[in-house]
């Protein structure tokens, strides 16, 4: 017989992962079933549905539905804002666990290369997280590095155009690519948050970027597509996202904050504006 009062206070010990799903478009649409390692018994997991209708009837796994926690900002985080919705929600009705950490539902397919399994490299994370206050899982399926926005902005892969670019200096003053030009790959914002502490003062910094585009309702008051340029590069591109995808880490370059960063090869701590990655464990050591 399972002790699953002594498993469940294991797994709280540890910290909590959210997993961001959009589940008719992600898993339904592309046939893809959520993967199951998500559902492993050591995975602190917690489902957080985006979806209109909420989770699937049938769905036995822990989960919260964003329709029921604040209904207002569905409609722009489908449209305009993505993964900040969670964000915003938990900024504006409390609802997390803390520590924790937050992915999608596609981070297995993003992450091929991750050289542990994932509760295994949470073990490890929470940890750093502890001691830095805000931290990062993998975005992607290559290693920790910096990426050259005056490369992206060559090649046209940057998404922001520069008006967008002086309307981020106006708000914050910092010139993107002319002043600040390399950025931790850390683009997916799979973050963590020690405490709802740093969450709120996160999410605060970002307020007056968010508010120049929506109200108190999540309604839209002025569109992103005069500071933005599509990519092409995503099946449902949100032109919004790409403005906050670029200023993700502002809050570390502006302030002098350095994070934990979780790579293939172990884990980082991140200097932002130095560009600096000095190792606190290597997988190697981790055993």
């Amino acid at each position: 017989m399972i002790d699953t009062q002594e498993e469940d206070h294991r797994r709280e010990e540890l910290g909590s992962l959210y997993v961001i799903t959009a589940h008719e478009f992600n898993h339904v649409a592309r046939s893809t079933p959520i993967d199951r390692r998500f559902f492993d018994r050591d995975l602190p997991a917690k489902f957080y549905f985006v979806d209109r209708n909420g989770a699937p009837r049938d769905f036995r796994s822990a989960y919260i539905e964003e329709r029921i926690l604040n209904p207002s900002i569905v409609d722009a985080g489908s449209r305009f804002i993505a993964e900040w919705s969670f964000l915003l929600t938990e900024f504006e009705k409390p609802f997390a666990q803390y520590p924790f950490f937050v992915v999608s539902s596609r981070f297995f397919e993003k992450n091929l290369s991750l050289p542990l399994e994932l509760q295994t490299v949470l073990a490890f994370a929470f940890p750093c997280l502890k001691c830095y206050g805000w931290g990062y899982l993998p975005s992607y399926d290559r290693k920790a590095n910096f990426q050259d926005l005056q490369f992206y902005k060559e090649v046209g892969y940057l998404g922001i155009k520069d008006e967008g670019i002086a309307f981020l200096d106006g708000l914050y003053g910092v010139r993107f690519v002319d002043q600040y030009r390399m950025i931790s790959d850390f683009f997916c914002n799979y973050i963590g948050f020690q405490s709802r502490e740093h969450l709120i003062e996160y999410v605060k910094f970002y307020l007056p970027l968010i508010r120049r585009f929506f109200d108190a309702d999540w309604n839209i008051v002025r569109q992103p597509e005069l500071y933005v340029r599509r990519t092409g590069t995503y099946r449902n591109e949100k032109p919004f996202t790409l403005l906050l995808e670029m200023a993700s880490h502002l809050f570390f370059y502006k302030n002098n904050l350095r994070f934990c960063g979780v790579s293939y090869d172990g884990i980082h701590e991140v200097d932002e504006r130095e560009t600096i990655m000095r190792p606190i464990i290597t997988w190697d050591q981790a055993g």
